[in-house]
Parts: structure tokens; sequence; C-alpha cells
């Protein structure tokens, strides 16, 4: 009887010199490779592709703002929805990474995400309730850059990640441990 052990790798519970165990290790062996390839991202990607974004998210929101800063005559408001707007497209990149394979369910919870920041944007008297006072069309064209060369980036992470188990590996973080 084998039995599983915080690490993710099994743990005979009866003799080790037992065949049984041998053997019930080796099938709850292919069970965890088994469950490896379930669709999601921890399985899919694991620890690269959560540093990835938390790299992507944090470099593209700072540039965003310091582009900002950097715009003569740009007010802190201004400078603030710059950043705002870099983090909503860049973290609706990773949200779309991390719900593939898309279903219609799916797509309408990206939908309407996407649709509500539209209208929270759009409605001009929420405008002062949420500090958004959008920056000159150079800034918000450079805001919409970022989020495209990070969306780039995380692409090239999930085509990596995608290749590895391709190769029929697992998860790259499992193959370092």
């Amino acid at each position: 009887m084998a039995a599983y052990s915080p690490n993710g790798r099994t743990r005979s519970t009866s003799t080790p010199t037992s065949t049984s165990s041998v053997t019930a290790t080796s099938a709850t062996s292919r069970e965890c490779a088994r469950l490896k390839r379930i669709p999601g991202a921890e399985a899919r990607y694991g620890f690269p592709f959560s540093y990835a974004s938390w790299n992507a998210l944090a470099a593209a929101t700072f540039a965003a703002y310091w582009i900002a800063t950097e715009a003569e005559g740009a007010t802190f408001a201004e400078q603030q929805t710059a950043a705002v707007v870099t983090l909503f497209g860049v973290g609706m990149t990773v949200l779309w990474v991390l719900v593939r394979p898309l279903t219609a369910a799916r797509t309408a919870l990206l939908a309407a995400l996407v649709l509500a920041f539209v209208m929270l944007v759009a409605v001009p008297s929420l405008r002062p309730f949420l500090g958004i006072d959008f920056p000159r069309a150079l800034v918000t064209v450079a805001s919409i850059g970022l989020v495209a060369t990070a969306a780039a980036a995380l692409r090239l992470v999930t085509y990596a990640g995608e290749r590895w188990l391709a190769r029929g590996q697992g998860s790259p973080r499992r193959a370092r441990e």
C-alpha cells in the first residue's frame, strides 16, 4: 500500500521487501505522472511561470509609471492611470494564460472583466472617484507597448513550458527535484 508524502513522492507503508509495495509504488508513480498532465498553470508550468508573470507585471508597471513621470507636465493622477492600465493589461494576459484552454464560460469571464474595466474608465462620473486621468497619447501608446512586450515575454515562457511537457518530462519544477 502506498501513501502520498508532502513533497508529492510516494512512500510505501508496508514492508520494503514485499512485492505488493513495489507494485503499489510503481502504480502510484504512474498515477502521479498522469495527474501532472491535468490542465492547469501549476501542472503545466509551475514556478517558472509564476516567477515570469510576477516579473512581467512588476517591470511593465514600473516602466509605465517611469515613462509617465518623465512626460512633461504629467500629473500624479496621469502617472497612476498609466501604471493601472498597464497593470490591468498584463494581469489580463496572465489570466488568459491561466484559464487556457478557453471554453465559452472562460471566454465570457475574460470578456466580462475587460468590459467592467472599460466601463469604469469610460464613465465620466466615475473617473474623479477612482482618480483616473488619462495621460497624453504618447504615454498611453507606451503603456500599450509595454503590455504587448510583457505579453510576448509571457508567451515565450508558456511556449517553453509546453515544449518541455511535449518531451514528456513533466513540469520543469519537478525535473529539478
